[in-house]
């Protein structure tokens, strides 16, 4: 009788519905990483990067150019006027399809255009299904070359209030 109660008892326990653990976060939630070159010929999809540490197989990722534009320079009213946006500012978002040493290939070819030189870089990007956010959300600073962002995906957002 205590065999059959037992396996009741587990039967009702795993029938019971599942409900995602909340996740606290505060602080720098993303991973950067410089891109040196593009890569993938004509359907570009690879990303040579400085380092692969801090990302996996099926991480959200996005890739941003941060620099780009020409700006007007001359000693004239015109000064700082964009003469052309260059890639700067294209961004989108993919996965991760594979990591291998100093490169990542990605689940989708890119859209946009991007030039390395540009500062572009490849942020990890979180996602979280239930997440209470319990401290000020920070993006790495900007060193010239990567931080500067602050992203991450979510279901449900709260904030733990005093």
């Amino acid at each position: 009788m205590a065999r059959i109660f037992y396996i009741l008892s587990c039967l009702a326990f795993w029938s019971i519905p599942v409900y995602s653990q909340n996740t606290n976060i505060s602080g720098v939630i993303n991973h950067y990483v410089k891109v040196n070159q593009l890569g993938g010929g004509n359907c570009i999809d690879s990303l040579y990067v400085t380092s692969t540490a801090g990302f996996s197989v099926d991480d959200t990722v996005l890739l941003i150019q941060m620099k780009g534009a020409t700006i007007d320079v001359s000693n004239t009213s015109n000064f700082g006027s964009v003469l052309n946006h260059g890639n700067s500012g294209n961004y989108e978002f993919s996965t991760v399809k594979s990591v291998s040493t100093g490169s990542l290939v990605l689940n989708t070819k890119l859209l946009n255009s991007y030039t390395a030189t540009g500062s572009l870089q490849l942020v990890r990007v979180p996602s979280y299904t239930n997440v209470t956010v319990t401290g000020t959300l920070t993006a790495a600073p900007w060193n010239g070359q990567i931080g500067g962002v602050l992203a991450l995906f979510a279901s449900r957002i709260s904030y733990f209030k005093c």
